[in-house]
C-alpha cells in the first residue's frame, strides 16, 4: 500500500546546475504525485501563486569544491511562482522565477578584492516538477522536487564578477538541482510514499549538502531513472539552504498519490476540521462489492471522540452504491491527518487527508 507520510510541494531552485538525462531500463505505467488543494487534486490548467522566503535564518549557497569559489545569500522571494496542476500520469508542477538578495562572494575567484557585480541574483524562468529518490535501480518512498530553467538554452542564472583579482568574470549555471520535500513542523519530516499524508499551509523544501544525482521521474505513466549534476565554473557544484513555500491564498495544500484504485469515495464536511466539533464522515461505495476490514486514521484513533456504533457500522461487506456515514470529533495536536478505508494490507477502497484543521 502506497501512501504520502507527508506535506510537499516544489517551488524553487536556488542557483544552478548542469547536467544531462539517463533512461534506465524499468519502464513502467505508474501513478505520478500530483498537486492537491483542500483535498482536491489540482488539474491541467488550474494553478495557484506561491510565495517563498529563506527557512529559520538559513543562507543559501552555491560552491565549487575543486575552484573553493562559494556564493552566499542570506534571502530569496519568488516573483511569479505557480503551482501548475496536471492530469493522471504526469507528475505536479511550479514555475517560478527566484530573486536572491542579500549575496556576496565568499571564498574563491579573488576573493575578498574580487565582489559580486550586484548583491542580487535572479534566475531565469524556471520548471520543476515532483520526482523520487532512486532505490537499486527502482522507484523509491521519499518525494523529491527536480528544478530546471524553462530555457534550457539560457540556463538558470547567469551571475557576473567585478575587479582585478577575478579569475572569471562571469559563470552561467545550467541543467537541474534537487530538492527533498519536508514537513514545515517541528520535526521537519521527510514526506515519503508510504504511512500516510499530511498537508498543511506551508511546506519545506532542503537542498542537501550531498548533492542528490537521480531522481525517478514519471511522464506519461511511464518512469526512469534521470541523473542530475550540478554545474558552475566548469565543475560539479553544491547547492544548499532550506526554504519555505506556502499558497499566496492561504489555502492548505500538498502533494498527494493516487496508487489504488480507490473503489469508494470519501467526503468530511465541513472543511477546515474544528477541533473539539463534530465533522461527518461519509464514505460511498461507487458500484464495486468489497468488504471494509479496517478504518484507519493516520493521526490515532485515540486523538478522536466518535460513536463507535457508527464506526462499526461500516466495517463489513458494501453491496454496489451502499453509503455508511459517522461522525468524529478530533482532540489531537497536529493540523492534519489520514482517514483510510482499507480492504487489505495491499488495498486502499478511499483515502483522504484532512488538512487545516482548526
Amino acid at each position: 500500500m502506497r501512501r504520502l507520510t507527508a506535506a510537499g510541494v516544489a517551488v524553487l531552485s536556488i542557483f544552478a546546475v548542469g547536467a544531462g538525462t539517463a533512461p534506465s531500463a524499468q519502464a513502467e505505467s505508474e501513478a505520478a504525485p500530483f498537486w492537491s488543494i483542500n483535498g482536491a487534486q489540482l488539474t491541467k490548467g488550474e494553478s495557484r501563486s506561491i510565495s517563498a522566503k529563506v527557512y529559520n535564518g538559513n543562507s543559501f549557497s552555491l560552491s565549487g569544491p575543486v575552484s573553493g569559489v562559494k556564493i552566499s545569500c542570506t534571502a530569496l522571494t519568488d516573483e511569479q511562482g505557480l503551482l501548475l496542476g496536471s492530469n493522471g500520469g504526469e507528475p505536479g508542477k511550479d514555475s517560478e522565477i527566484i530573486k536572491y538578495s542579500g549575496c556576496s562572494l565568499v571564498e574563491g575567484n579573488g576573493a575578498p578584492e574580487c565582489k559580486l557585480t550586484s548583491s542580487t541574483i535572479t534566475t531565469e524562468p524556471l520548471t520543476s516538477e515532483q520526482v523520487e529518490n532512486v532505490a537499486g535501480s527502482k522507484r523509491g518512498d521519499q518525494l523529491l522536487e527536480e528544478f530546471r530553467a524553462t530555457s534550457a538554452s539560457k540556463g538558470i542564472a547567469t551571475i557576473t564578477f567585478t575587479g582585478g583579482t577575478c579569475t572569471v568574470s562571469e559563470t552561467i549555471v545550467s541543467g537541474q538541482v534537487v530538492a527533498e520535500d519536508l514537513l514545515a513542523t517541528v520535526r521537519e519530516g521527510k514526506v515519503e510514499l508510504a504511512e500516510g499524508v499530511e498537508q498543511g499551509t506551508s511546506l519545506l523544501l532542503r537542498f542537501p549538502p550531498t548533492p542528490i544525482t537521480s531522481v525517478w521521474l514519471i511522464a506519461g505513466g511511464v518512469g526512469k531513472v534521470q541523473k542530475t549534476k550540478e554545474v558552475s565554473f566548469n565543475e560539479e557544484a553544491v547547492q544548499t539552504g532550506t526554504e519555505l513555500v506556502s499558497l499566496a491564498s492561504g489555502e492548505i495544500w500538498g502533494p498527494q498519490f493516487k496508487g489504488e484504485s480507490n473503489l469508494f469515495s470519501l467526503t468530511v464536511a465541513p472543511q477546515p476540521v474544528k477541533k473539539g466539533a463534530n465533522a461527518t464522515f461519509t464514505v460511498k461505495n461507487k458500484g464495486v462489492a468489497a468488504t471494509v476490514k479496517e478504518i484507519s486514521f493516520g493521526g490515532g484513533i485515540a486523538e478522536f471522540t466518535m460513536n463507535l456504533v457508527e464506526v462499526a457500522g461500516c466495517k463489513k461487506a458494501y453491496l454496489a452504491n451502499a453509503t455508511c456515514t459517522w461522525k468524529a470529533k478530533y482532540e489531537g495536536a497536529g493540523n492534519s491527518f489520514l482517514v483510510a478505508i482499507v480492504e487489505d494490507e495491499a488495498k486502499d477502497l478511499a483515502d483522504k487527508t484532512l488538512v487545516g484543521i482548526q
